[in-house]
């Protein structure tokens, strides 16, 4: 994967975070008592700045901790891939969807995607991105931009599997000008903070600052989460054939 260039709103808006997503959530600043509006406008001031020159294929995972930092990491990434007309789809659930569309000077200009049509199964989800891949380059799309929320506990889903969908997708794409951008509450157990981690090469700051993820595994050396065994797999069958 490749980064070129170092973008004027990452000096604009704030330094680099120097330690990886488990221990920035940790060490985060109790944000309860900041104005809301002052975010906001923070976040504006941050997508009006210059956009950042990336080549896919790129996997990156961001933290947010309100909707203000939520709408800084995906805001000026959506607008500037339309800007530059590139393919830009969005697989979110209905609240999130519907304020990005709010925040979106044309948000008619993206693609929504029902976060569960998008994100029923890992390997669904797979097949369904490498068909929309597949018919945007087959249009000339040079760069494709994406974001998703997969289920995990921060949106009421269960994450066992799509640990391993993380970790998959960097070989996955590999063929492919995809630019990903994998956003997560960042009260989100600790395990699940652990894998974003080590399945994303890149970590994206609200702030707009990128670095590569110290902690990240390629997928031969991905250990994913261990799976708890389904209770009726231990109880005594109810018939035998």
């Amino acid at each position: 994967m490749a980064i070129t260039g170092t973008s004027r709103s990452a000096h604009e808006c704030s330094k680099a975070r120097e330690c990886d997503l488990t221990s920035a959530a940790e060490a985060a600043e109790d944000t309860s008592g900041v104005d809301e509006r002052e975010a906001v406008a923070q976040a504006d001031r941050c997508s009006e700045a210059a956009p950042d020159p990336v080549l896919g294929p790129v996997h990156e995972a961001g933290l947010y901790r309100s909707d203000a930092e939520f709408r800084a990491l995906i805001v000026p990434f959506v607008e500037e891939g339309v800007a530059a007309g590139e393919p830009v789809i969005i697989g979110y659930r209905d609240r999130k969807a519907d304020q990005l569309r709010s925040w979106l000077s044309d948000p008619d200009a993206v693609t929504f995607i029902g976060h569960n049509r998008l994100y029923s199964t890992p390997a669904r989800s797979i097949a369904a991105y490498r068909r929309f891949f597949e018919s945007r380059v087959a249009m000339g799309a040079g760069q494709i931009r994406l974001a998703g929320d997969v289920p995990y506990p921060g949106n009421g889903g269960q994450f066992e599997g799509w640990d391993r969908y993380e970790s998959a997708i960097n070989s996955v794409w590999q063929d492919f000008p995809v630019w990903g951008r994998c956003l997560y509450h960042a009260a989100a157990p600790a395990q699940v903070l652990d894998v974003v981690a080590r399945t994303h090469p890149y970590l994206i700051s609200a702030e707009g600052v990128r670095r590569a993820s110290e902690s990240y595994e390629g997928a031969a050396a991905f250990t994913g989460l261990i799976v708890a065994p389904d209770p009726l797999e231990a109880s005594p069958p109810a018939a035998e054939l």
